[in-house]
């Protein structure tokens, strides 16, 4: 009940930015849309580099935090919830450093983020698609209307943000790295105790000039 009996103040709210990549990977335009039809919010986006100019707000309803922190952990100092309507779902470091932080973590539903993480969700809908090395990569959109909502919900609701802070914290424990040594060393040992046979070896790949004549 850490943050259940703290004084009340306007929870803030941060959305990382980061490193500027592609099609907006972390939903910055759909952060900055939605912090204008909330207005009334402490809400930060941090960045190590400058937005680019469609990205920049035209006005004061959110700040802008460009450059790094000595310790990337400080990103999330003074913040209560995160904000990250990444436009596709899976691993997400910077949600569970949030989470480990106790930070309440705002996130699209889309699969498998629910699955992994106790997320306060934000419906989504199918974006499209961009091409990668591997395949398609399936993108998602967030409605700004239903993320400024989602983000006024938890400003005025104490007890709704101190539960997603709670369950934040409780993933975070249940994942720290004191919890998964014994898998991984279980998981290791049976490797070690039950080898699978080596495939054949192909002499072509390791030496590509054997083909040639």
């Amino acid at each position: 009940h850490r943050w259940r009996d703290q004084p009340r103040r306007p929870p803030r709210f941060l959305h990382p930015a980061g490193k500027v990549a592609a099609f907006d990977r972390n939903g910055t335009e759909s952060f900055v849309r939605a912090a204008y039809l909330a207005r009334d919010l402490d809400a930060t986006i941090a960045t190590l580099e400058p937005l680019p100019d469609e990205l920049v707000p035209s006005g004061d309803w959110v700040d802008v935090a460009v450059g790094g922190v000595e310790h990337y952990w400080q990103v999330t100092d003074g913040y209560d919830a995160v904000v990250i309507p990444r436009r596709y779902g899976g691993l997400c470091m910077g949600a569970q450093e949030a989470m480990a932080a106790g930070l309440a973590v705002v996130m699209p539903a889309w699969p498998p983020n629910q699955e992994m993480w106790p997320i306060v969700p934000v419906r989504a809908t199918r974006g499209g698609r961009v091409p990668l090395p591997a395949g398609w990569m399936p993108l998602c959109d967030v409605d700004p209307s239903q993320l400024a909502d989602t983000m006024l919900r938890l400003r005025d609701d104490p007890n709704m943000l101190a539960d997603a802070r709670e369950a934040s914290l409780a993933w975070a424990e249940d994942h720290s790295w004191e919890r998964l040594v014994p898998l991984y060393e279980t998981e290791f040992q049976r490797v070690i105790d039950h080898p699978l046979p080596a495939p054949p070896v192909d002499q072509r790949a390791i030496n590509p000039f054997s083909a040639r004549r």
